[in-house]
């Protein structure tokens, strides 16, 4: 997914709002788990670099050039956008605290879409429908069975889950997590989930129905405080 941005003067526009920002109810923004709109400080063009060769990925333009000129993360839609850092082991990761934003091994591998969540979600159901049922076993043996069952689930769940090439980048609470493509047809794009494990995938649209990718969600977000500030102003 390719479009149009430019991320000149974002930083100092989310910096204006978190000045004044103490009059409008902007969900996510307060709280224990707020993000106040405060920003991480950009990465490096090293840092980043060095974060794609582990992944085994380049970030999307749109996501690589925030990275760089905007910020790691921090301020951004719903409980704040996950930031990007490097751990005591050296490894780099994602901080989105509602899930495992990522497995290392999967991201670098292509992202197939709506065919591969449709694909994976028709995996899962086939397993459910072979659930052992106790009317099944009158001479016993149930209890073995089903035990089988569960551990062929949770196999299968860890083989598919999270889709290869997605990233949480954002969490909305209740489960609700935003994802972005890294890779495929639709790199770039952002996905929302509301099972919070990076499976059921449906393409994140703005109001009118337009699919949204990195920037246009994040400036979406962005204006919306904006124009909730100035409401507040004028009240």
């Amino acid at each position: 997914m390719t479009q149009d941005f430019n991320w000149s003067g974002v930083r100092d526009r989310v910096s204006a709002v978190r000045r004044s920002h103490g009059a409008p109810k902007i969900f996510g923004s307060t709280g224990r788990s707020g993000h106040g709109f405060a920003l991480a400080d950009p990465l490096t063009e090293a840092e980043v670099t060095e974060a794609e060769s582990q992944f085994g990925v380049e970030f999307p333009a749109e996501y690589r050039e925030f990275l760089l000129n905007v910020s790691a993360g921090g301020a951004g839609p719903h409980y704040g956008l996950a930031i990007l850092s490097r751990g005591g082991d050296s490894r780099w990761d994602w901080d989105c605290t509602a899930a495992d934003p990522v497995k290392p091994d999967r991201l670098g591998q292509p992202f197939g879409g709506e065919p591969a969540v449709a694909a994976a979600i028709s995996a899962l159901d086939a397993h459910d429908a072979v659930e052992p049922n106790r009317t099944d076993f009158p001479a016993g043996g149930y209890e073995a069975a089903r035990a089988r069952w569960i551990q062929d689930d949770d196999a299968l769940f860890d083989e598919l889950v999270p889709l290869p090439g997605v990233v949480a980048v954002a969490h909305h609470g209740c489960g609700y997590l935003d994802w972005l493509a890294m890779t495929g047809p639709e790199r770039g794009s952002i996905w929302t989930d509301g099972h919070g494990n990076g499976l059921y995938l449906q393409r994140t649209r703005s109001a009118d129905g337009r699919p949204l990718g990195f920037f246009t969600w994040y400036m979406a977000w962005l204006e919306a405080s904006e124009a909730a500030l100035q409401r507040s102003g004028q009240e």
